[in-house]
């Protein structure tokens, strides 16, 4: 499951990319029970 947020950035998606990755592991980490 986690190896969907690790793909290898891409220039098309650049920062956008970056900030979802961050946020789908926080959400990740808060939703660990």
């Amino acid at each position: 499951m986690l190896e969907m947020y690790r793909l290898p950035p891409r220039p098309d998606l650049g920062h956008d990319f970056r900030l979802f990755e961050s946020h789908a592991q926080a959400r990740m980490e808060m939703t660990t029970d």
